[in-house]
């Protein structure tokens, strides 16, 4: 006879079995083939006496031992977004630049919020911007809105130097042409009094 029980697990469920014949120990199952229990192989668990299957270790954990009754979360500043990962070295990877995991068992890194940032690999946290600087979401480094300001007016400056450039250079070819016009004028007066 089997007795089930539904127990919660990181948004999922698992159905927890008994056996009225043998009860397994946690980090152990009850093989229906053999009829005797055996321990949970790597990357995977069983929490409680009496089950029938071992669970493999969810995102954000490992199990890097035989007969595991639980996984081992990854630590803060690291992920795993693998199930059933055997070891900490191959599975928990360290959070990337301008990103961050406060938490363990963490199953991917968040951006650090805007005017936060975070330069170094395996952020547990981010840093936030010093008054007079500031940052976009997933940044690496603050910039000082001083410097952004100067160079959005050097930028205006450069734009208004090329439209003075312009309306000089137009304002001489305009001359220019005036005065080929009036030597083409006086040319054909000349003309026309000596025709006469």
């Amino acid at each position: 006879m089997t007795v089930g029980k539904k127990i919660p697990q990181i948004g999922k469920t698992i159905e927890k079995k008994f056996s009225c014949k043998e009860s397994c120990q946690p980090g152990t199952y009850f093989n229906t083939k053999t009829k005797n229990c055996q321990n949970c192989t790597f990357g995977t668990y069983s929490p409680f006496d009496g089950m029938e299957f071992c669970v493999a270790c969810p995102e954000g954990a490992y199990g890097d031992q035989v007969g595991a009754s639980e996984c081992t979360k990854c630590p803060p500043g690291t992920y795993n977004d693998q199930i059933g990962a055997t070891t900490f070295h191959m599975v928990c990877k360290n959070c990337s630049a301008g990103t961050y995991a406060e938490q363990e068992g963490a199953k991917k890194c968040e951006l650090c919020p805007q005017n936060t940032y975070q330069n170094k690999l395996g952020g547990v946290k981010c840093i936030t911007c010093l008054d007079g600087y500031e940052s976009s979401k997933g940044a690496v480094s603050c910039s000082s809105i001083k410097i952004k300001l100067t160079f959005f007016l050097s930028f205006m400056a450069g734009v208004t130097n090329i439209i003075v450039f312009l309306v000089i250079l137009s304002v001489t070819v305009l001359k220019q042409r005036i005065s080929v016009l009036t030597l083409e004028q006086q040319e054909r007066r000349q003309q026309q009094q000596q025709d006469h």
